[in-house]
């Protein structure tokens, strides 16, 4: 694997409210944008924050009722809550409370405009289960099935500069694949940077690759399979590929 640009700065995707304010409002805001049809107690939206006291978490209930962004209610001897959709301010804060869906969404479409499109890819690590720590790197794991895995630039060389200028290669559609993978990997990688301040390293692979790791137990493979996150391809890949089955 290598690496594209220096950790700079990173986005918590699963608390993309941080952005505003690493605050209990904004968890609680979190949580509730993010489920615009549900009702909740305290303790429900509590539970859903994690690391916040039930009292703080009620306080920040009753401003953000104060404030028109939530609404209360009684259900029979329980003050619930619920976000409101109607709100001015209610669009913006359900954009940001997708804002991991987003992210993946528009990967996959990145990922579908590469020539060859991969057969397949997944994030691992932190970014496919959360919590995220500052700086962490979003890591992609991205199978070929036509091509091989070839190196990425790590930035000293100019990955927009086309490798076949100065001499004649052996095989120049081949150069030429290699040139064209290089700079989609570069562009992707500055997409996402731009798009979330988080470093993107991505791992290439071949399907003959994968293959020989899991009948060898790999276990970064198995992690991937058990707990990754796919951004394209079959949801049943490494399964599959485990059994030998066509994807």
């Amino acid at each position: 694997m290598q690496v594209v640009g220096q950790p700079e700065g990173s986005m918590d995707l699963f608390e993309p409210f941080t952005l505003i304010a690493p605050t209990v409002d904004a968890q609680v805001l979190s949580v509730l944008a993010a489920r615009p049809d549900a009702v909740l107690t305290a303790g429900a939206v509590q539970r859903l924050t994690e690391r916040r006291s039930e009292s703080g978490v009620r306080r920040v209930l009753a401003r953000l009722v104060e404030q028109g962004i939530v609404e209360s209610s009684r259900q029979g001897p329980y003050l619930v809550y619920s976000f409101n959709r109607d709100h001015l301010a209610a669009p913006a804060l359900r954009a940001l409370a997708r804002l991991r869906i987003t992210f993946l969404e528009d990967l996959a479409a990145q990922l579908a405009l590469w020539e060859p499109v991969p057969q397949f890819a997944v994030i691992v690590g932190r970014a496919a289960k959360g919590p995220m720590a500052p700086a962490q790197p979003i890591e992609l794991l991205v199978v070929h099935g036509k091509l091989g895995a070839y190196d990425i630039d790590d930035g000293d060389e100019d990955p927009t500069s086309d490798p076949r200028a100065g001499g004649d290669s052996a095989d120049p559609s081949l150069e030429e694949m290699r040139f064209l993978m290089r700079v989609d990997v570069a562009r992707l990688c500055r997409r996402v940077r731009a798009h979330t301040g988080n470093q993107l390293r991505i791992s290439e692979w071949t399907e003959g690759d994968v293959a020989r790791a899991l009948a060898e137990g790999s276990e970064v493979l198995r992690e991937a399979w058990r707990s990754g996150e796919v951004v394209l391809g079959r949801a049943d890949y490494f399964t599959r590929m485990a059994l030998g089955r066509p994807v």
